[in-house]
Order: structure tokens, then C-alpha cells, then sequence
């Protein structure tokens, strides 16, 4: 089990106040700031792609957990997983970096 607040993480913002929540269940688990020093625009870019990030951190986790175990169990067996298994890994992983990134290309 994980020590961290289980995901998935969303990002909520609130009337009014210019910091970002990344919360799970609605309750907050980080609160993105803007950056500083940095122009205004560039601040709000900078906060939402930290969001988006940290909003990721368990779906990106879980992907490369899940490929390591992949990889270790290939190297005690010398059986690589089969193209099924590896193809739900890459879109896994996929899905998780898009989520980072903001884009909804997950496939």
C-alpha cells in the first residue's frame, strides 16, 4: 500500500483566490502558487503546468511501477510480457505523461 494520498488527483481552482488545489475527493492534498519573480501571464502558465503535474504524480507513479515490475520479471525469467500486456503498459503510460502535459493525445 502507498504512502500517499491515493488518486486519481484533480485540480479545482477557487473563486477568488489565485492559488490552485490538487485534491483528491475534494480535499485538498497541494496548493500551487503562482511562481515568482515572473510576468502574470507567464505566472498562470507556470502554475496550471505545476498543477497538471503534480495532479499526475499518482497516475504517473503507478506506471512506472507497474512497468519496473514488467522489466524485473523479465529479467528473473527471461519471458518478456506479451504484446497485449506491453501495449496496456505504453498506453498506461501514455495516459498519464498526457495528463502531465495537459493534452488529451493519451493514445
Amino acid at each position: 500500500m502507498s504512502k500517499h494520498t491515493p488518486g486519481p488527483w484533480q485540480i479545482r481552482s477557487v473563486k477568488g483566490d489565485p492559488l490552485l488545489q490538487v485534491c483528491a475527493d475534494k480535499e485538498p492534498v497541494a496548493i500551487v502558487a503562482h511562481p515568482w519573480p515572473t510576468t502574470i501571464g507567464d505566472a498562470a502558465r507556470i502554475q496550471s503546468a505545476n498543477a497538471r503535474l503534480i495532479a499526475s504524480a499518482p497516475e504517473l507513479l503507478a506506471a512506472c511501477e507497474r512497468q519496473v515490475a514488467n522489466i524485473e520479471r523479465w529479467l528473473e525469467t527471461g519471458v518478456p510480457a506479451d504484446a497485449a500486456e506491453s501495449k496496456s503498459i505504453y498506453d498506461q503510460m501514455k495516459a498519464a505523461i498526457a495528463k502531465a502535459e495537459g493534452s488529451d493525445a493519451a493514445a
